[in-house]
């Protein structure tokens, strides 16, 4: 049964809007406010805990661009509660003055406020405490990604959830890189020379660092005749002796132990989840898990979807420019998760083209065609002010 009771699901909005701190307080929070409610927009996912970045910004009146810092947070977190990982505070907003007044701005007009916050990608703490770094199986720091069954990574995790629950007040935490990362979400640019299938891919993100041996060891895996086979087939594959569709035979039989690796993976995932859950007991608030893999796809970072099904009420799911590829992930995750009214789509935006117009549409079209009606538009800050437009055309839809 789904932690939380059913009277949760009616503070989730309807069209919420992802939006970064900086766009409200560069704009006013009033004026971007009453702009979003003109929209139908009932809610903002404020992006709380982020990693870095540069972020082009077409109608903010003070900067072109923002260069974010890496792993910070956008309020004053209790710092007792971290104890070995403490986290970056952001120089400028990290007091939680102007989190706070945003937060009431947003429930004076009735809208939602979503914190929507980064777990482990996080480069600053990665450097800052290398122990806490994933660690593939030819001794490679995975740099920028924290491993999630460190139990540092794991009291961080809870102590940030419980923060924003209990301290920020916020209605839902909405959780982003809460599992094992994808190659493919690195922090900073990649230099890629040859082709890197996603099997292969696979494996040079399997994690073997002291913590992930040891639950690989309590499981009864023979965890170093793995990393050695791991560490064999990766460099075959990085040679081009052994293909990827190789690699996948291997990691689709069940009997090899790369498949109880895997299980031992989505374990770590599952009993973090339960973690965080029991973080922010008590509250208000409900955690709700973004996902961002295909659904056939997403047990390889450790996510069991079955799991999530008995866990929470609500997740956020992804979709894509193709309207018959997102259909098709759509039928899958409806299928698995069954969580009737739970699921909220991630639609991002493109331009205010008519083309770009009509894929939207056709993109809300084919969610409520899933019974899907609860939609959040990405980003505020960086669309420009006639796709805020269509944003509102769509909110309306």
């Amino acid at each position: 049964m789904a932690l939380g009771g059913p009277n949760h699901l009616h503070r989730s909005p309807a069209r919420a809007i992802r939006a970064f701190v900086w766009d409200l307080a560069d704009e006013g929070i009033h004026e971007v406010l009453d702009r979003l409610a003109q929209l139908g927009i009932d809610g903002i996912n404020l992006a709380l805990a982020y990693h870095g970045g540069r972020f082009y910004c077409p109608h903010n009146r003070r900067h072109g661009m923002v260069h974010a810092p890496d792993g910070a947070l956008y309020f004053q977190p209790l710092l007792s509660c971290y104890e070995a990982l403490r986290p970056r505070v952001h120089p400028e907003y990290g007091s939680g003055v102007f989190v706070a007044r945003a937060r009431e701005a947003l429930h004076e007009r009735n809208m939602s406020m979503t914190a929507w916050v980064v777990l482990f990608n996080n480069l600053t703490l990665s450097m800052s405490y290398p122990n806490v770094t994933g660690v593939n199986a030819l001794g490679d720091r995975i740099e920028g990604a924290l491993c999630p069954a460190n139990p540092d990574v794991r009291t961080y995790a809870q102590a940030l959830v419980e923060d924003l629950a209990s301290r920020v007040g916020v209605d839902v935490i909405e959780i982003e890189d809460f599992s094992f990362a994808s190659h493919l979400s690195y922090t900073g640019p990649r230099w890629i020379g040859i082709p890197i299938g996603p099997n292969l891919g696979y494996l040079l993100t399997l994690c073997f660092c002291q913590h992930c041996r040891h639950r690989a060891e309590e499981a009864n895996i023979e965890i170093g005749a793995l990393k050695y086979h791991v560490e064999r087939m990766v460099r075959q594959g990085l040679s081009g002796s052994l293909s990827d569709r190789r690699i996948g035979d291997e990691i689709a039989d069940p009997y090899n132990p790369i498949s109880r690796y895997a299980e031992t993976r989505s374990e770590t995932i599952t009993t973090l989840l339960d973690e965080l859950n029991e973080s922010i007991a008590g509250t208000k608030a409900l955690i709700q898990p973004i996902l961002s893999e295909h659904p056939d796809e997403i047990w390889r970072w450790g996510v069991e979807l079955r799991a999530l099904r008995e866990r929470f009420q609500s997740v956020t799911i992804p979709t894509t420019c193709s309207i018959n590829a997102t259909h098709a992930c759509l039928d899958r995750y409806a299928e698995i998760l069954e969580l009737e009214r739970g699921l909220v789509a991630d639609i991002r935006l493109r331009d205010a083209e008519g083309e770009a117009n009509r894929s939207l549409a056709g993109l809300i079209d084919a969610c409520e065609g899933f019974g899907i009606d609860r939609f959040v538009f990405s980003h505020y800050g960086l669309a420009r002010l006639d796709t805020l437009d269509l944003i509102g055309s769509l909110a309306h839809h």
